[in-house]
Protein backbone atom coordinates (compact mmCIF):
# COMPACT_ATOMS: atom_id res chain seq x y z
CA UNK A 1 0.00 0.00 0.00
CA UNK A 2 2.95 2.40 0.55
CA UNK A 3 2.78 2.96 -3.43
CA UNK A 4 -0.42 4.91 -2.52
CA UNK A 5 -1.70 8.38 -1.40
CA UNK A 6 -5.01 9.37 -0.46
CA UNK A 7 -6.64 12.53 0.55
CA UNK A 8 -7.69 13.11 3.24
CA UNK A 9 -10.36 16.23 2.31
CA UNK A 10 -11.97 14.20 -0.70
CA UNK A 11 -10.83 10.64 -0.03
CA UNK A 12 -9.87 10.20 -3.38
CA UNK A 13 -6.66 7.49 -3.60
CA UNK A 14 -3.94 8.04 -6.15
CA UNK A 15 -0.43 6.65 -6.77
CA UNK A 16 2.34 7.48 -4.96
CA UNK A 17 4.38 9.41 -7.24
CA UNK A 18 1.86 12.28 -6.73
CA UNK A 19 1.67 14.85 -3.82
CA UNK A 20 -1.18 16.97 -4.16
CA UNK A 21 -5.22 15.66 -4.63
CA UNK A 22 -6.27 16.75 -8.15
CA UNK A 23 -9.66 17.65 -6.91
CA UNK A 24 -8.75 20.32 -4.62
CA UNK A 25 -4.88 20.77 -4.06
CA UNK A 26 -4.87 19.50 -0.47
CA UNK A 27 -1.56 17.41 0.53
CA UNK A 28 -1.66 13.68 -0.12
CA UNK A 29 -0.57 11.13 2.64
CA UNK A 30 0.59 8.20 2.18
CA UNK A 31 -1.39 4.77 2.93
CA UNK A 32 0.02 2.73 5.30
CA UNK A 33 -0.83 -0.90 6.96
CA UNK A 34 -2.55 0.15 9.75
CA UNK A 35 -5.53 1.56 7.71
CA UNK A 36 -8.66 -0.70 8.33
CA UNK A 37 -7.05 -2.37 11.49
CA UNK A 38 -9.02 -2.81 14.41
CA UNK A 39 -7.83 -1.94 17.57
CA UNK A 40 -8.94 -4.51 20.77
CA UNK A 41 -11.95 -5.02 18.52
CA UNK A 42 -13.60 -1.33 19.03
CA UNK A 43 -11.59 1.15 17.32
CA UNK A 44 -11.17 0.66 12.93
CA UNK A 45 -8.50 2.74 11.91
CA UNK A 46 -9.53 4.64 8.43
CA UNK A 47 -7.19 7.64 7.63
CA UNK A 48 -3.92 9.02 9.03
CA UNK A 49 -4.98 12.45 10.33
CA UNK A 50 -1.40 13.43 11.39
CA UNK A 51 2.33 12.67 12.33
CA UNK A 52 3.75 13.27 15.66
CA UNK A 53 7.16 12.59 17.17
CA UNK A 54 6.06 9.70 19.88
CA UNK A 55 3.19 8.32 17.78
CA UNK A 56 0.69 8.81 14.58
CA UNK A 57 -3.27 9.87 14.91
CA UNK A 58 -5.78 8.46 12.91
CA UNK A 59 -9.30 9.17 12.20
CA UNK A 60 -11.47 6.05 13.54
CA UNK A 61 -14.45 4.49 13.87
CA UNK A 62 -16.19 2.81 17.20
CA UNK A 63 -17.55 -0.43 16.01
CA UNK A 64 -19.87 -0.91 18.48
CA UNK A 65 -21.54 2.54 18.89
CA UNK A 66 -20.36 3.77 14.60
CA UNK A 67 -19.26 6.65 16.23
CA UNK A 68 -15.80 8.45 15.15
CA UNK A 69 -12.62 9.18 17.04
CA UNK A 70 -9.45 9.89 16.66
CA UNK A 71 -6.85 7.28 17.54
CA UNK A 72 -3.02 7.90 18.70
CA UNK A 73 -0.51 4.95 18.29
CA UNK A 74 2.58 4.99 19.55
CA UNK A 75 5.15 4.61 17.40
CA UNK A 76 6.51 0.49 16.93
CA UNK A 77 9.97 1.86 17.63
CA UNK A 78 8.62 2.71 20.99
CA UNK A 79 6.92 0.02 22.19
CA UNK A 80 9.73 -2.20 23.68
CA UNK A 81 10.93 1.30 25.82
CA UNK A 82 8.82 0.85 29.02
CA UNK A 83 9.66 4.25 29.46
CA UNK A 84 8.10 5.57 26.41
CA UNK A 85 5.12 3.51 27.57
CA UNK A 86 4.69 4.95 30.95
CA UNK A 87 4.93 8.48 29.78
CA UNK A 88 2.61 7.71 26.75
CA UNK A 89 -0.48 6.63 29.45
CA UNK A 90 0.86 9.64 31.70
CA UNK A 91 -0.41 11.90 28.87
CA UNK A 92 -3.82 9.40 28.65
CA UNK A 93 -4.40 10.33 32.35
CA UNK A 94 -3.11 13.80 32.33
CA UNK A 95 -5.22 15.01 29.28
CA UNK A 96 -8.04 13.30 29.91
CA UNK A 97 -8.40 15.34 33.61
CA UNK A 98 -8.47 18.76 31.19
CA UNK A 99 -11.71 19.84 30.96
CA UNK A 100 -12.30 22.69 28.42
CA UNK A 101 -14.34 23.55 25.24
CA UNK A 102 -10.53 24.32 23.22
CA UNK A 103 -8.98 20.57 24.70
CA UNK A 104 -9.29 17.70 23.09
CA UNK A 105 -10.78 15.11 25.62
CA UNK A 106 -9.23 11.45 25.88
CA UNK A 107 -11.50 9.14 26.14
CA UNK A 108 -9.41 5.80 26.35
CA UNK A 109 -6.08 4.12 26.45
CA UNK A 110 -5.38 0.65 25.69
CA UNK A 111 -2.48 -2.10 24.76
CA UNK A 112 -3.49 -4.30 22.13
CA UNK A 113 -2.51 -8.35 21.89
CA UNK A 114 -0.51 -7.36 18.96
CA UNK A 115 1.74 -4.67 21.16
CA UNK A 116 0.12 -1.39 19.46
CA UNK A 117 -0.26 0.88 22.25
CA UNK A 118 -2.95 3.54 22.07
CA UNK A 119 -4.90 6.21 23.13
CA UNK A 120 -8.21 7.67 22.28
CA UNK A 121 -9.73 11.18 21.58
CA UNK A 122 -12.61 12.94 20.38
CA UNK A 123 -12.48 13.77 16.83
CA UNK A 124 -12.60 16.99 16.07
CA UNK A 125 -13.59 18.45 12.88
CA UNK A 126 -11.98 21.53 10.94
CA UNK A 127 -9.01 23.02 9.18
CA UNK A 128 -5.48 22.94 11.14
CA UNK A 129 -4.07 26.91 11.72
CA UNK A 130 -1.35 26.11 9.54
CA UNK A 131 -3.69 25.53 6.57
CA UNK A 132 -5.73 28.99 7.07
CA UNK A 133 -2.80 30.66 7.16
CA UNK A 134 -1.90 29.11 3.90
CA UNK A 135 -4.62 29.72 2.39
CA UNK A 136 -5.86 32.96 3.51
CA UNK A 137 -2.57 34.43 4.67
CA UNK A 138 -1.72 36.67 7.39
CA UNK A 139 -4.83 37.25 9.70
CA UNK A 140 -6.75 39.95 11.12
CA UNK A 141 -5.94 41.44 14.37
CA UNK A 142 -9.23 40.45 15.89
CA UNK A 143 -9.39 36.54 14.40
CA UNK A 144 -6.20 36.42 16.02
CA UNK A 145 -6.60 37.31 19.24
CA UNK A 146 -9.72 35.17 19.58
CA UNK A 147 -7.69 32.17 18.26
CA UNK A 148 -5.10 33.01 20.94
CA UNK A 149 -7.70 33.46 23.86
CA UNK A 150 -8.98 30.03 22.87
CA UNK A 151 -5.48 28.36 22.71
CA UNK A 152 -4.65 30.56 26.31
CA UNK A 153 -7.77 29.30 28.17
CA UNK A 154 -6.96 25.45 26.93
CA UNK A 155 -3.40 25.66 28.08
CA UNK A 156 -4.94 27.35 31.50
CA UNK A 157 -7.10 24.81 32.24
CA UNK A 158 -4.68 22.33 31.55
CA UNK A 159 -2.20 24.19 33.91
CA UNK A 160 -4.99 24.14 36.90
CA UNK A 161 -5.60 20.10 36.32
CA UNK A 162 -1.56 19.96 36.87
CA UNK A 163 -0.47 19.47 33.21
CA UNK A 164 2.16 21.43 31.65
CA UNK A 165 2.00 21.04 27.77
CA UNK A 166 5.52 21.36 26.03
Amino acid sequence: MADQKKCNHCGETYPGNLSFCLNDGSPLIELDPMIGTVLDGRYRLESLIGEGGMGNVYRATHVHLDSEVAVKLLRPEFVADQTAIKRFRLEAKAAGRIHHPNAVKVTDFGVTNERVVYLTMELVRGQSLRSIIRKEGKLDYIRTVNIASQVCGAVEAAHRGGVIHR
